[in-house]
């Protein structure tokens, strides 16, 4: 069967995109959130919305690669001060 987005490897490449613009800026290198303005909160929040969407429609086994690289770093962002942003982590988890 194959994916809605295309080959699997344009899955990969675009989910890797995703994760580097939500979960390598949201959380600093000592893993502690940083504390941003409401309008960079709300750009990170909107990339990790789309990020979930592309993995919803990704094929299992893009998804699984993912999981393994990057579900360990979302729970942090449950420490986030923006409340949208807890919010959407959660829908993230959810979803995953």
């Amino acid at each position: 069967m194959r994916s809605r987005c295309g080959s699997t490897a344009d899955c990969a490449k675009m989910s890797s995109r995703k994760s580097c613009v939500t979960l390598d800026l949201l959380v600093a290198g000592d893993r502690t959130p940083p504390s941003h303005g409401p309008e960079v909160c709300a750009l990170h929040t909107a990339a990790l919305t789309s990020w979930c969407l592309l993995l919803s429609i990704a094929p299992p086994i893009a998804v699984t690669a993912f999981l393994r690289s990057h579900l360990r770093r979302l729970p942090e962002l449950l420490e986030s001060c923006d409340v949208e942003l807890r919010i959407t982590t959660g829908e993230a988890l959810a979803l995953l």
